[in-house]
């Protein structure tokens, strides 16, 4: 006889396998209908996507593993804090764009 198998008719996008008519089993670390959504569990904080399981792409300016830490060049001086892209927090007695005056 013949050997019926499940149809996935748009597929499992590469990460998963089709377990039912128009069911998905995602791998580990890929969710969605068709497997096509990668999974960062720590999310990519506002400032980027998830590319990869557990990897994120991140917007200019931000950078880190969940995109949540600002990037500023040239850094800030003086033990300022970069807290958006290209702006620093200054510490008490510091002022200027980098804390430097």
């Amino acid at each position: 006889g013949r050997t019926c198998s499940a149809v996935c008719t748009e597929g499992c996008g590469g990460h998963g396998s089709c377990v039912e008519p128009q069911t998905c089993r995602c791998e580990e670390g890929w969710t969605g209908p068709t497997c096509g959504e990668a999974v960062c569990t720590e999310g990519c904080g506002g400032h980027g996507s998830c590319v990869e399981p557990q990897t994120c792409r991140c917007e200019e300016g931000w950078t880190g593993p969940t995109c949540e830490e600002a990037v500023c060049i040239p850094a800030c001086q003086n033990g300022g804090t970069c807290t958006s892209p290209g702006h620093c927090t200054c510490p008490p007695d510091w002022t200027g764009l980098r804390c430097g005056e």
